[in-house]
């Protein structure tokens, strides 16, 4: 037996899709840190998120549990993986400044030091002249819809020095630097840390440090094919696309270089000989592959398809493993490993350990950029190592074989019955599932507001 393991590490990047990286098979060496990582421990090349947006994915991560519950997107009511460290004597923290993942929304939860930098954040300009906005409106959309327009901007851009790192977050090293103090200053151990990043998230500009990736350009033969999938009412110059991805891709490579920075202090401090590593994206990013850009509520593999590399003590090493896992095993597996019991609540496994598991369930039940819940919006994926089924309440079904068609462009919903049947089961179980559990949640949350209200009329609230 090697070390046991003393401390936690969780480390997760926004909007950062598994296929843009070089362990998960892209071209371009976009995070040559995560590569080292990976080749250090054991990647799950088929790991998923559970929902493909920030609200409606980080449930899932920290309390092992799906994430339609109740009327909106939240940790509230849910068993999470911080309190039980906490209950543990774990010293927690947290660092992380997107607002969805704030004190607003209850995320300080378990956490002993919470920093959301939220009161620092300031998402638009309020004082902005209207017919200045229209202005720029409008240059935004010349841009995008021709390559003439977008040539004499970004000829423009590169006189005149205009990458300017302009997001409503804070940046990667400067997080890094305040989970450092705080490592440095923090009195005991063990302890449990979460970092967030947002850098790889839009608005997509160039870093403040690193100008454009280095390696090959775009698939242009890739976007062309892209754009002819998207309504024809909307034009995107195939420049415009490229340029885009430039900027994603370069953002990834600033986030690595900040990561790189964080475990390079820390293994200076030895830190990292008893610590177990867990490296995650919360969900991925469309760069118009079903006709978006961003992560609206949809089920494709760009969106749900997340990296996730293990590291520590007892942990194999340059180890690559195919089997599905999903968010909902992260929370039990770090637990397990601590030799720490697992809640019955928690759904998910160590996935370390053998499973008869097939496939793993993905979910949203939203309109776009909402955190409360609309059931009639329900869509729910199943995804095994081979095929994809996508089923939707208000919309068509889709059945992919991923295997063959990666893309998810051929919908066999007609052709292959009998995998629908199959996976059809599994989603109707879910459903089931579902159905029960938001009843029940929904029931306790009725008795306790008629419980309040109640005491407010007899004066005692």
């Amino acid at each position: 037996m090697g070390k046991d393991i003393k401390n936690v590490i969780l480390i997760t990047i926004d909007a950062l899709r598994a296929d843009h990286l070089p362990f998960m098979g892209y071209q371009r060496n976009t995070s040559p840190f995560l590569q080292e990582m990976a080749e250090k421990g054991t990647v799950f090349s088929l790991a998923f998120s559970n929902s493909s947006y920030t609200w409606a994915s980080f449930p899932s991560l920290f309390s092992s549990d799906y994430p339609v519950l109740g009327n909106e997107y939240t940790i509230q009511g849910r068993t999470i993986i911080q309190e039980i460290l906490q209950g543990k004597g774990y010293q927690t923290a947290a660092f992380n400044s997107n607002p969805y993942l704030s004190r607003y929304f209850k995320y300080d939860r378990g956490f002993d030091c919470f920093e959301d930098y939220f009161s620092g954040i300031r998402l638009r300009n309020e004082n902005s002249p209207q017919n200045t906005t229209n202005m720029r409106r409008q240059i935004a959309k010349l841009i995008r819809e021709h390559d003439i327009f977008f040539g004499i901007w970004d000829l423009l851009r590169k006189i005149t020095g205009y990458n300017r790192y302009n997001v409503p977050y804070v940046n990667a090293l400067t997080l890094t630097n305040d989970v450092l103090s705080w490592v440095k200053n923090q009195s005991r151990e063990p302890f449990f840390l979460w970092a967030h990043y947002m850098d790889v998230h839009s608005p997509h500009v160039y870093p403040p440090v690193l100008n454009k990736i280095e390696g090959p350009s775009v698939n242009k033969h890739e976007l062309k094919k892209r754009l002819r999938r998207i309504n024809p009412a909307e034009t995107v110059c195939a420049n415009y696309l490229a340029d885009l991805i430039d900027k994603y891709d370069s953002r990834i490579r600033y986030v690595d270089h900040a990561i790189e920075n964080l475990f390079a202090h820390l293994e200076e401090n030895h830190i990292l000989d008893d610590c177990l590593v867990v490296i995650t994206a919360d969900h991925g990013e469309e760069f118009l592959d079903h006709g978006d850009f961003g992560h609206r509520p949809k089920l494709y593999d760009e969106l749900i398809h997340v990296p996730l590399v293990i590291k520590g003590p007892n942990i194999p090493k340059g180890k690559k493993v195919d089997k599905v896992v999903h968010h909902l095993d992260i929370a039990p597996t770090i637990l397990d490993l601590l030799n720490i019991p697992i809640p019955e609540c928690f759904l998910g496994e160590n996935i370390f350990k053998a499973t008869e598991r097939q496939g793993i369930i993905s979910e949203t039940s939203s309109e776009f950029n909402k955190v409360e819940i609309n059931l009639s919006k329900l869509e729910v994926a199943y995804r095994t190592k081979d095929w994809k089924y996508i089923y939707s309440l208000e919309g068509e079904s889709e059945l992919y074989n991923v295997a063959k068609d990666p893309g998810e462009e051929r919908n066999l919903i007609s052709e292959r019955k009998d995998k629908l049947e199959e996976c059809e089961s599994e989603v109707n179980r879910h459903i089931l599932h579902l159905q029960a559990r938001y009843r029940e949640t929904n029931n306790e949350k009725k008795r306790i507001e008629d419980t309040i209200r109640a005491l407010k009329k007899k004066g005692r609230l």
